[in-house]
C-alpha cells in the first residue's frame, strides 16, 4: 500500500512540475522589464521559524515585513527585475536550555536589500542580503547557579534570504522566505 501511495504521489508531483514548466516556458515575463503591477509598499504578515544567533534551538513566532521599492527597474536592463528596501520585525519563542538559561523570547529586526525577479505572471523570486538586529528576553536566566552570569542578549548579525512569491492576483501573493536568521511563510499585500 505504501508503494502505491508513493507512486501516486510521485506521479502527481511530476504532473504538476511538467504543467508548471510548460507554462513557465510559454511565459516570457522575465524578458519584459516593467511588465508587472506597480506598488508603493508591500506589507507581509507571516509566521516565522528562527535559529537564534545565541540560542541553540529553533524558535517559532510571527512577524511582519515592509518592502519599499527604490528602483522600479533593477540592475539588469533587459530583465524584469526591481530593487526594494525590506525591513521588519519578528517575535520568536525558543524553548530548551543553553548557557544555563532556559526559555527565551527574541525580537529579530532584519533590514535587507531585496532584489526581485519577475519570471512569470504568477511567480517572482527574490534575493535579500542585509543585517539583522536581535534582542533576547530570557525566561529563567540562571537555574540554581551562583553567581548568576548571563551571556549577551543583543547584537547585530549578517542576514541573508532567498524567497519566492506566488501571485494570486496583481496585489496579493503567498510569500516564502528561507535564510538566516529566520524562515517565514506569509501573505504579501501590495
Amino acid at each position: 500500500m505504501k508503494t502505491v501511495s508513493r507512486a501516486f504521489l510521485s506521479t502527481c508531483l511530476a504532473s504538476v512540475a511538467m504543467f508548471g514548466a510548460s507554462n513557465a516556458l510559454a511565459d516570457d515575463t522575465l524578458r519584459r522589464p516593467l511588465d508587472r503591477p506597480d506598488y508603493d509598499v508591500e506589507v507581509e504578515p507571516h509566521g516565522t521559524i528562527g535559529v537564534s544567533p545565541l540560542y541553540a534551538a529553533a524558535g517559532v513566532g510571527a512577524g511582519v515585513r515592509l518592502s519599499i521599492p527604490i528602483a522600479r527597474e533593477g540592475f539588469l536592463p533587459k530583465v524584469n527585475d526591481s530593487v526594494a528596501i525590506s525591513f521588519g520585525g519578528d517575535i520568536l519563542h525558543y524553548s530548551g536550555c543553553v548557557y544555563k538559561s532556559c526559555g527565551a523570547n527574541y525580537v529579530v529586526a532584519p533590514v535587507t536589500m531585496q532584489w526581485n525577479f519577475f519570471v512569470h505572471r504568477n511567480w517572482s523570486f527574490m534575493a535579500e542580503p542585509g543585517v539583522a538586529a536581535y534582542y533576547g528576553f530570557f525566561d529563567d536566566p540562571c537555574i540554581n547557579v551562583t553567581p548568576c552570569t548571563t551571556h549577551t542578549r543583543a547584537g547585530i548579525v549578517p542576514a541573508g534570504f532567498v524567497g519566492a512569491r506566488f501571485h494570486t492576483s496583481d496585489h496579493v501573493a503567498i510569500t516564502a522566505r528561507v535564510g538566516y536568521p529566520t524562515m517565514s511563510l506569509g501573505v504579501s499585500f501590495q
